[in-house]
């Protein structure tokens, strides 16, 4: 059945009702519940020790006629809370995963340039020094550096 059809011809709230007695004493419990998800909106309960039949009928009744009369036309949508509370999670979380994003492209990059400026020193080291051993540990250094970097960018 389509949707908008089934909620017009199903009713969106159904009374329960029921009775219990012998001789003189009865009670009654009135449970008013939603008929698109099961749970119930109120109840109302009595105990009547001394009285007939027909007081206790006219009780459950006038219990039933004021719960129905309470419940507002527009019934609260109960799972409108934990969808905004997901969606509020989803963004919270997206942000976040933004954010360790750029400081990963940040991080990979300032090791990569460093690198590249060690590499570099050390390249100058080394023709100016004389073919210094130094400079040329120096390069292998900023080398390592700058793989380093490249390799956080791509993964």
């Amino acid at each position: 059945m389509d949707r908008r059809l089934r909620r017009r011809a199903l009713p969106r709230r159904r009374a329960h009702a029921a009775i219990t007695g012998s001789d003189t004493s009865f009670g009654y419990v009135v449970t008013l519940v939603r008929t698109d998800n099961g749970r119930y909106l109120s109840q109302m309960a009595n105990r009547c020790d001394v009285c007939t039949v027909k007081e206790a009928l006219t009780s459950a009744t006038q219990a039933a006629i004021d719960l129905l009369t309470a419940v507002p036309e527009t019934l609260p949508d109960e799972d409108a809370a934990a969808r905004a509370e997901a969606a509020r999670a989803e963004k919270t979380h997206l942000a976040a995963q933004a954010a360790t994003r750029r400081h990963h492209t940040r991080l990979g990059l300032t090791t990569l340039l460093t690198g590249v400026a060690v590499a570099a020193a050390g390249t100058v080291l080394y023709v100016t020094r004389d073919h210094a051993d130094y400079g040329l540990a120096t390069v292998a250094a900023g080398g390592g550096l700058a793989l380093g970097g490249a390799i956080s960018l791509t993964f």
